[in-house]
């Protein structure tokens, strides 16, 4: 069933919603402020990489609902927004869907008007619910992989004394099948040792033996331009980290490198990365 976000800064009117949502069995999570929504804080369960269908209040504690819907509408274009307001002037109506709700309810509202909007987006999104499934199966895939691949590569460099280097890089703009497509394209273009992962929606992780620091930056780069060739995206959202390994377990402990701390090396750089 979908996942539901509901966010309005009356306690009262997130609970009836909650309640008339749940009890039509759907996955609730409220939440009264911008930033929580933001900054992934509105629930230990989910993030905004699960949730199917945001219901957002134009009043809010911290600022206005319409630039959440503005950043929702920017970076999360699966998420689908129905905009609830006591509200109903016209402008104000026309912005919110010149900003990407694809529905406005005033309140206050009765449950069947609810769930007759909530049914009607959700039947309409069913393709784009298939392919957020799709891509959060695909990430999972990649993410294993890059777990058991990671470990092969720390034991491999330990014992040859030969660095290797991670990226990780986000993409802020592309829809699941670009990044597929993408991730098929960087893969005829780097070196066979080389690995390429898709380890979240809009989220690429690399993984580069016998890579120092110098041939990290090279390679990230060479990535860039490949993107901006086939995408153009924005520079602001091509958002990029790096990890060479050893040097940030030496740069951490004075004590040499050891063979028998694989396991620990491991989940380092799973922290670095935010995979632990």
């Amino acid at each position: 069933m979908a996942n539901i976000l509901v966010v309005d800064d009356v306690g009262i009117i997130r609970y009836k919603v909650e309640s008339i949502l749940s009890k039509a069995g759907f996955n609730v999570f409220l939440t009264n402020n911008i930033n929580t929504v933001k900054n992934n804080s509105f629930s230990q369960d989910v993030d905004l990489e699960d949730i199917d269908l945001a219901l957002l209040d134009i009043y809010l504690p911290d600022g206005n609902g319409l630039d959440l819907l503005a950043y929702l509408s920017e970076y999360y274009i699966n998420i689908s927004v129905i905009m609830m307001s006591v509200e109903s002037k016209k402008p104000i109506v026309k912005k919110a869907v010149n900003l990407g709700a694809k529905e406005y309810i005033n309140k206050p509202f009765d449950a069947k008007t609810l769930l007759n909007k909530v049914y009607s987006l959700l039947s309409d999104d069913k393709s784009g619910n298939k392919e957020k499934a799709i891509s959060r199966q695909t990430s999972e895939n990649d993410i294993n992989s890059f777990k058991t691949d990671l470990s092969l590569e720390i034991n491999r460099a330990l014992r040859s004394e030969n660095p290797f280097s991670l990226v990780k890089m986000e993409i802020k703009e592309l829809d699941h099948k670009q990044l597929i497509s993408f991730k098929e394209t960087i893969t005829s273009k780097i070196r066979n040792i080389d690995q390429v992962y898709l380890t979240k929606h809009s989220e690429y992780t690399f993984l580069l033996p016998l890579t120092n620091a110098n041939g990290c930056e090279t390679f990230i780069k060479k990535i860039t331009e490949e993107l901006k060739q086939n995408f153009s995206p924005e520079k602001n959202n091509i958002l990029t980290e790096k990890i060479t390994f050893p040097d940030i377990i030496l740069n951490q402990q004075k004590e040499p490198l050891d063979l028998e701390k694989q396991q620990k090396y491991h989940k380092i750089l799973l922290e670095k990365l935010a995979f632990s």
